[in-house]
């Protein structure tokens, strides 16, 4: 299923099984180390679904609010298990916030654990912060970010000026084949990243939700060490329920 203005699956199914569907939120790495998702995909019974949230904004042409995210995603969920009793909805770092969104309406369906690893609640100095970081990456000095106080389809716009006019400037620096820079999809995935984070910051601003709706988990350790996502994959699937 995709969207009007969208390319790109929703949702990718990694393992099939007849226990309880578990339902992961994370993002495609730049390095090599797998992603959380892929580190539940173990001979468990569970079926595992995965989104991408930035690998499909990526693909799309407008910003997206996170709550219309949400809908997207429980909607596909549920439209593909349609039998499911019960489901745990995982989301990693920075899918935090859209992962409990996600919960609140599949909650109405089902019975739900959202479980949050290593959560993260992006807000304005987040955003400032990554989005140096991406200007820097493309091999400017600058680290202007746009007025984050006015409405972030807006700033997003505003920052994709600056994100071209870095990419440009680096093109010709570099001598590269502008063509194959572009298609690459380099500043699409900046976008989308950026643009995800924006939308996940208003939705922390604005949050109000039940919290007697669904249980919560939240489940930390030390950053950077595969072995510690490893770990934590494993307390996830512990937490899983049998058949769903």
């Amino acid at each position: 299923m995709t969207q009007p203005g969208c390319t790109g699956p929703v949702l990718e199914r990694l393992t099939d099984g007849d226990a309880e569907p578990v339902f992961v939120a994370d993002f495609q790495r730049v390095s090599s180390a797998p992603r959380f998702g892929e580190l539940l995909n173990a001979d468990t019974g569970h079926p595992i679904y995965q989104a991408d949230p930035v690998g499909y904004l990526a693909g799309c042409d407008d910003y997206w609010p996170l709550c219309d995210l949400a809908v997207l995603y429980a909607d596909e969920f549920l439209s593909t298990e349609t039998a499911a009793t019960a489901v745990t909805i995982v989301g990693y770092c920075s899918a935090a916030d859209l992962s409990l969104r996600i919960a609140e309406l599949v909650a109405r369906s089902c019975e739900v654990r959202a479980i949050l690893v290593r959560p993260t609640w992006p807000d304005d100095a987040m955003i400032g912060s990554e989005f140096a970081r991406l200007r820097a990456s493309l091999g400017t000095d600058e680290t202007e970010c746009p007025d984050l106080s006015g409405d972030s389809a807006s700033t997003l716009r505003a920052m994709e000026e600056l994100l071209s006019a870095d990419l440009q400037a680096m093109i010709r620096a570099r001598n590269l084949h502008e063509p194959s820079v572009t298609a690459s999809g380099l500043l699409d995935r900046f976008l989308a990243w950026l643009g995800f984070l924006l939308a996940s910051r208003d939705d922390v601003r604005d949050l109000e939700r039940d919290p007697e709706t669904y249980q919560v988990t939240e489940l930390n350790a030390p950053n950077g060490a595969e072995d510690a996502d490893r770990l934590l994959a494993a307390m996830v699937l512990s937490l899983t329920r049998g058949k769903g």
